[in-house]
């Protein structure tokens, strides 16, 4: 019944390393995953830095509008009177 007792250590260790090489691919896998999660993350760092650096520059320029804007109505008012 069941494998001569000389084979049971052959199989036994058999299937340690297979789990073993199994282990390294899924370490393998995981090191790949990281890598690739870590240059999103750069590559998200970067595009944010560039969208606040353009989201300043938006609102200088809103406020400098919103500055013309008050000072031609002033000078309208000016005119109407």
């Amino acid at each position: 019944m069941g494998a001569p007792k000389g084979n049971g250590g052959k199989v036994k260790s058999r299937h340690i390393r297979t789990r073993i090489e199994l282990n390294k691919q899924r370490a393998q896998e995981l090191n790949e995953l990281l890598e690739r999660s870590r240059a999103d993350i750069a590559a998200a760092e970067t595009k944010r830095t560039r969208q606040t650096a353009a989201m300043q520059e938006a609102n200088a320029l809103i406020e400098k509008t919103e500055k013309l804007l008050q000072a031609k109505e002033a000078e309208l008012k000016k005119a109407d009177r």
